[in-house]
């Protein structure tokens, strides 16, 4: 099968080439592919090169049918619709799995990074796995695409970030950074579940191809931190105290200190975007405006049931997302699309 396969640490080692067919356990179960997704993380990896994920096939966001189940298999049959959470291997012993947060294994390692994922024609999800996690492989509803299915990574991150963690309730006002997949998601669920203010924060040369989608999602201002008066813009939609929550999908530490300056006192910052630069200012804010900074990571079990009932009900936006279905062997177009904002969420279709 033709695949797209890392083959090392440096920016760019990564090429299209025949690779064997993943062969079936008697636990494991083989996906046919239908769509994978390109991920943020996947251009910044391809870029920027570094050891996180490991050599092997990549792709971590896809959905399928299973067309190959192990003897001892009872579960899964061939023709089930599925989507996996990308989860390879985990401890099933620490903290963090024996509470069902599995992402946060600290062995944890996911398909498309460190074993092969979803950007090939079939993908195998290991028997281990599925002893350990029940919710490593989910069935799509009927009636939901695989389109949307293989979207499902970032909106339960968005899902999870808002609905689980910022405590947002209806009538309260939610500052949302940056204008990628799961920050538009964000401002989708930060709609759906009441907030008077919905407040997308970007840069002006986002507004071309993001600004309409982002009204879509039920954005209700578009501020452009480089050209606007961020405080001036929060205080005049939300009044002097500041929005009650913000969701940092964006990660730079001048976010985090706008994030600061625009959540009244005892607000919740929610942090989903990451970044290696270091704070290059005091934290002595927060301390005084008694906020709450929670760190974000992936989703839980929850999560993706409650997204896939949401799905299951036609109650999420999703088209305006998906701007660009590709072949898979123009997954480096969609590396570079995605790298230049010329897309939203890309697909590849093997």
């Amino acid at each position: 099968m033709k695949a797209v396969y890392r083959y090392g640490y440096e920016p760019r080692q990564y090429e299209f080439r025949d690779m064997p067919d993943p062969t079936c356990g008697p636990e494991d179960v083989i996906i046919e592919v239908k769509y994978a997704a390109i991920c943020g993380s996947d251009v910044a990896t391809y870029f920027n090169g570094g050891e996180k994920g490991g050599i092997c096939i990549v792709g971590h966001e896809f959905a399928g049918t299973v067309v190959q189940v192990g003897s001892q298999v009872s579960d899964w049959k061939p023709g089930d619709r599925v989507v996996s959470d990308n989860t390879g291997h985990v401890c099933g012993k620490c903290h963090a799995c024996t509470s069902g947060l599995f992402l946060n294994c600290m062995e944890r390692v996911a398909l498309g990074y460190g074993m092969d994922g979803g950007f090939a024609k079939y993908v195998k999800i290991p028997g281990e796995i599925l002893r350990i996690h029940k919710w490593a492989l989910m069935r799509i509803p009927d009636g939901v695409p695989y389109e949307y299915a293989a979207i499902l990574d970032p909106i339960c991150n968005a899902y999870k970030a808002v609905a689980q963690e910022s405590g947002l309730r209806p009538g309260e006002s939610a500052i949302v950074f940056g204008p990628g997949p799961i920050g538009l998601l964000a401002t989708q669920f930060c709609h759906i579940m009441g907030a008077k203010d919905v407040i997308m924060v970007g840069l002006s040369a986002d507004k071309a191809l993001r600004l309409d989608v982002a009204y879509e999602m039920g954005v209700t201002e578009f501020i452009a931190s480089d050209a606007e008066d961020f405080v001036s813009r929060i205080h005049e939609v939300c009044g002097v105290e500041g929005a009650d929550v913000a969701i940092d999908c964006a990660g730079a530490p001048s976010v985090l200190l706008q994030a600061i300056s625009g959540v009244r006192k005892d607000g919740t910052i929610v942090k989903v975007g990451a970044s290696t630069a270091p704070l290059n200012f005091s934290l002595n804010d927060l301390t005084y405006r008694a906020q709450i900074v929670k760190g974000h990571h992936a989703y839980d079990v929850i999560s993706w049931r409650n997204c896939l009932g949401l799905l299951s009900k036609n109650m999420l936006r999703l088209d305006p997302l998906i701007t660009h279905i590709l072949p898979l062997e123009q997954w480096e177009r969609g590396i570079h699309m995605m790298r230049n904002r010329e897309g939203i969420k890309i697909l590849l279709q093997p």
